[in-house]
């Protein structure tokens, strides 16, 4: 067992006739590495393994939201690029105009960001001719007025 470690790790102080030398050599040297390296994985362990708590509660939502005060064609490509530069947007469809209106499909993932927080978002979105405008209105769902029969 000595020789091996002598050859291994090419030792020359660790003569072939020293088991107490080969001894002492893994007690205070190849054990305390072992911890070391043992410590080391467990720390990237920790850093890099997914955490599991927070990808439970992470879903990916689909929110079907009608925008008005649209004027052109341009108004809509202008709304999807504000909502893709939103941490947790993954994917934005949209209608083509009509009237004034268009019907946006967001695909999103709740932990990041919520349903008001996409609303928020369009109507705070610049018009495509006057930068200074913010003339996009999200049409609520509980706003509109039920017919009576």
């Amino acid at each position: 067992m000595h020789r091996l470690f002598a050859v291994l790790f090419r030792l020359p102080f660790l003569p072939a006739h020293a088991p107490g030398q080969i001894l002492f050599f893994t007690t205070f040297i190849i054990q305390p590495m072992n911890n070391i390296i043992t410590s080391i994985l467990i720390i990237l362990a920790a850093f890099f393994l997914p955490d599991t708590a927070s990808a439970q509660t992470d879903s990916l939502k689909k929110a079907v939201i009608t925008v008005s005060n649209l004027h052109c064609n341009n108004d809509m490509p202008t709304i999807k690029k504000q909502l893709l530069n939103q941490d947790g947007i993954e994917e934005v469809d949209f209608t083509s105009i009509a009237g004034t209106s268009s019907v946006f499909t967001i695909s999103y993932h709740s932990s990041a960001i919520s349903q008001e927080q996409i609303e928020r978002s369009i109507e705070s979105t610049p018009g495509c001719d006057d930068k200074s405008e913010m003339p996009y209105k999200v049409k609520k769902e509980g706003n509109r007025k039920k017919k009576k029969a």
